[in-house]
């Protein structure tokens, strides 16, 4: 089943939520809730992104954040992934991932449904019978909103200021809407919404959106893609490695945001090279060495795109590569190139290029090209057509 594409929105808030894997526990003491807070805040400041409401519970969390710059939600998701996820296996002596593979998130329409939103969030513990008071649960965003306990992870929404011109009032306003219990047919929306990735609000709100993003958003059947689904190949013999960059930076000149190229090979059999000519091709500027990201495992570069280079050699399991948050950078606005992609497994996207290189000689590879989705298809389409081999 495809994956439902990101909404890289500047300033609409979006609902996100994330489970733990196999619905299992993600926090296990205080300690690990207040860390989760700070890595949060963390992140949120380094990629300017507004937590507008919060709630912790023991397997998931959810968050209403309005991004301020391209692909902000995904880059906080993947900074936790990074952070959280080494704090936790460290702490209790355990590998692999914590979070399922991708967080699902719902954009949300201020004026209507936001306030509604951060009820729904903040009143999950009582819903889950974890406590019958909403101010009695500490994990939340429900003490400032309510209560006016001070927490330099929120931003206030303007739709929340204008509950009143004071803090009290606001507080007050505030504790009084959440005595109000929310329509349950309200309730299934935003659950519907937020599993499904689809947007939350009136019917011309989502007019607005698709209008922005050239695309459906309300449910209906996908557009079958052009073509089918065949996996043409094309080999070509480089015969030294300024030639295999040659050919690389051809297909970086062309390939368009959200591309995954994923390298296959053995060890010496050019995949650094090959990725240092996509960047050319790219017009990464020669400042940015490219090499390749063994310790790291990714290295990001600017070039007319943003080129985001993963090296998966060191990687233990397909499941740790998921809970670093890959996705969002996959599902971003430049191009990603994966060295050693199968040691990822099934967990490579479904629409890639792959890039087989063997030896063929001491100096001489061969390269072989393979399309698994449409959009791959289209750009080695124009690969070939720009470079005939």
């Amino acid at each position: 089943m495809p994956r439902s594409p990101r909404y890289s929105l500047i300033g609409v808030p979006q609902h996100v939520i994330q489970r733990g894997n196999n619905r299992q526990p993600t926090f296990f003491v205080e300690d690990d809730f207040r860390f989760y807070l700070q890595c949060l805040k963390a992140a949120t400041t380094a990629h300017d992104c507004d937590v507008h409401a919060y709630v912790l519970m023991t397997n998931h969390v959810h968050l209403l954040m309005t991004p301020r710059r391209t692909n902000a939600i995904g880059k906080v998701i993947q900074s936790l992934g990074r952070r959280y996820v080494r704090y936790i296996n460290a702490t209790y002596q355990r590998s692999g991932t914590l979070w399922e593979g991708r967080y699902k998130a719902s954009v949300v329409e201020s004026e209507t449904y936001l306030l509604v939103c951060s009820r729904y969030i903040e009143l999950n513990p009582v819903r889950s019978k974890l406590v019958a008071d909403p101010a009695d649960y500490p994990w939340s965003s429900y003490h400032w909103h309510a209560l006016g306990k001070t927490n330099p992870l929120i931003t206030d929404h303007s739709a929340y200021l204008a509950l009143g011109r004071t803090h009290e009032e606001r507080h007050q306003a505030y504790r009084g809407l959440v005595r109000d219990q929310v329509d349950p047919a309200r309730l299934q929306e935003i659950r519907e919404s937020v599993n499904q990735c689809r947007v939350l609000g009136s019917e011309r709100f989502k007019d607005d959106i698709e209008a922005v993003l050239s695309r459906r958003v309300r449910p209906g059947k996908a557009d079958p893609p052009r073509g089918g689904m065949k996996s043409p190949r094309s080999s070509f013999r480089s015969r030294s490695p300024a030639a295999t960059r040659a050919v690389a930076a051809a297909l970086g000149r062309l390939a368009p945001p959200g591309t995954v190229i994923c390298l296959k090979g053995p060890l010496g059999s050019g995949k650094t090279v090959f990725v240092q000519g996509l960047a050319r091709g790219m017009r990464v500027g020669k400042a940015q060495q490219v090499r390749s990201p063994t310790f790291t495992l990714l290295h990001e570069y600017r070039g007319r795109l943003p080129l985001f280079h993963w090296d998966l050699y060191r990687l233990r399991s397909p499941e740790e590569w998921a809970a670093l948050g890959w996705e969002e950078v996959c599902d971003g606005p430049g191009v990603a190139v994966l060295e050693w992609a199968d040691r990822a497994g099934t967990a490579l996207p479904r629409d890639r290029v792959e890039v087989t290189l063997d030896f063929a000689g001491s100096r001489e590879r061969t390269l072989t090209f393979r399309a698994t989705g449409p959009k791959a298809q289209a750009l080695l389409r124009a690969w070939r057509a720009a470079r005939p081999l």
